[in-house]
């Protein structure tokens, strides 16, 4: 069942990412620079425009080389 709705859907997002990021074995200081920018993301970013970077990266127009 998705209960996510506006309201939680930033904490919800942030627990897939604490998830992803133990089972990946990051480095505290790799999540720190993280969650630093997903501070700044979800200051500065709409829900829409955060989907357009995720369109971005599938299309291989955001890479992380």
């Amino acid at each position: 069942m998705n209960t996510v709705n506006p309201e939680n859907f930033n904490d919800t997002m942030k627990g897939y990412l604490i998830r992803a990021l133990r089972e990946a074995g990051t480095s505290a200081e790799d999540r720190r620079r993280i969650f630093g920018g997903l501070h700044w993301a979800f200051d500065s970013l709409t829900m829409e425009e955060a989907r357009k970077e995720y369109e971005k990266y599938c299309k291989g127009e955001i890479t992380f080389d």
